[in-house]
């Protein structure tokens, strides 16, 4: 803690400020906006800010996680992960933003798919931020697709997107915990074992 928060009170303070978010937007109601393209872009600009908060609260949620896993303070759950039911939950967690950014989502995930022994909610965290990155970086009117194929002894999981892609100079670093491109080409979390 750099700046001297601990994680629960920065939890407590973004749901503090997600909280204002919406009596601020119910305030904007009675406001008087003389016209309604001011209204709708102040509104705009309040869902921008709420999506970040957003981003942030999954950011520290996946660093406080990545954290216990190395400190071997959490305990990763050994169960059957259902591939098609965790990929539709964590779909679930997209899809305000996929409807907002006009994207489509497909799901191609055969009735054969084999499911396997691994962290659930890892697993769900992990296609999730696949996903939302996915979505950060498409166009409106793009398609993210999310595949799974069983192979002989494993099950292969893919994301992919229409978007601009990674550059190759980064793409070396793409599945380095916590890497970020400067230039804000792509961002991903990796939270550790699954």
């Amino acid at each position: 803690a750099a700046t001297g928060r601990t994680a629960a009170e920065t939890a407590e303070a973004l749901a503090t400020a997600t909280e204002r978010i919406g009596q601020i937007d119910t305030a904007l109601d009675g406001a008087g906006f003389a016209h309604q393209s001011e209204l709708d872009g102040a509104r705009a600009e309040l869902a921008d800010i709420d999506e970040a908060l957003q981003m942030t609260q999954e950011t520290q949620t996946t660093t406080e996680a990545a954290a216990r896993i190395d400190t071997e303070t959490i305990e990763l759950d050994h169960e059957r992960v259902d591939i098609r039911e965790t990929i539709e939950a964590a779909a679930e967690g997209i899809k305000d933003r996929l409807v907002e950014s006009r994207l489509r989502l497909e799901i191609d995930v055969p009735p054969s798919i084999r499911g396997f022994t691994g962290d659930r909610k890892r697993v769900r965290q992990v296609i999730y931020n696949l996903l939302s990155n996915a979505a950060g970086f498409s166009s409106p009117g793009q398609t993210i697709r999310v595949a799974a194929r069983n192979t002989e002894d494993c099950v292969v999981l893919s994301v992919s997107d229409q978007g601009r892609g990674i550059p190759q100079e980064v793409q070396d670093r793409v599945f380095d915990r916590f890497e970020t491109d400067t230039a804000g080409r792509f961002s991903f979390l990796w939270p550790g074992r699954v």
